[in-house]
């Protein structure tokens, strides 16, 4: 994401609206404080979509990201897990 749409107030209400909506609460049990896109933008994913977005702790997001790189041999789900 842009450094501009991530600074953007449009942005900050919708990273707000997600979380509220999901109960702060990322899937994995944790206290949520990312906003996460579902189907990366990379790949389609709408960035506004609320449907897209999930949220997450930043364990979880950060996990998906550094296997969600161009690098990686195969597809992956995004089943989510923490990094211990």
């Amino acid at each position: 994401m842009s450094e501009r749409a991530i600074g953007s107030g449009k942005w900050k209400r919708l990273r707000l609206q997600v979380l509220d909506r999901d109960g702060r609460e990322c899937p994995c049990g944790k206290p949520a404080d990312t906003v996460d896109h579902i189907i990366p933008r990379v790949k389609g994913g709408d960035m506004w979509a609320m449907d897209n977005l999930q949220a997450m702790c930043k364990s979880c997001n950060l996990s998906l990201i550094h296997i969600s790189e161009p690098t990686r041999q195969a597809e992956i789900s995004y089943a989510v897990f923490c990094l211990k």
